[in-house]
């Protein structure tokens, strides 16, 4: 059987303003790896390793679990960091007005549990991750 690490995420267009952003930590010659810009993300489920027979159910649950929300805007506000500030690992920016996102997430979870996928116990978060600290160096 074979198996495949995988994510279920919302592709989002990217602004000016977040590549100015980008541009501006990378030039703080902090020890980081940027998120390309083709890559960023609103990850909505992270599957880890998951058997490739499963691929058209999972493809039926995001199908079922989109299916009454419209289109939607989203709107970038604000920047943080995970876990905290004293120990840096991921540079994110915040997403504004998270309703339809958030019941996207649920219901994908909730549907995947049935399947076998374990439930997010952590809250969702959603937000766009723009960089992955390697080390303090020039934190």
């Amino acid at each position: 059987m074979t198996n495949f690490r995988g994510f279920i995420a919302i592709d989002i267009e990217i602004s000016p303003k977040l590549i100015e952003l980008t541009n501006n930590i990378k030039n703080t010659g902090a020890n980081l790896k940027l998120v390309e810009s083709e890559n960023i993300h609103i990850t909505i489920k992270v599957l880890a390793d998951t058997e490739e027979k499963l691929i058209d159910e999972i493809e039926k649950i995001i199908i079922k679990s989109i299916k009454n929300i419209s289109s939607f805007s989203i709107k970038l506000q604000g920047t943080g960091v995970f876990p905290n500030e004293n120990y840096i690992k991921v540079i994110w920016v915040g997403i504004k007005n998270t309703e339809k996102v958030v019941i996207i997430s649920k219901k994908i979870d909730e549907e995947l549990s049935k399947l076998g996928f374990k439930r997010e116990k952590r809250g969702f978060s959603p937000h766009l991750t723009i960089a992955r600290v390697k080390s303090a160096k020039n934190k």
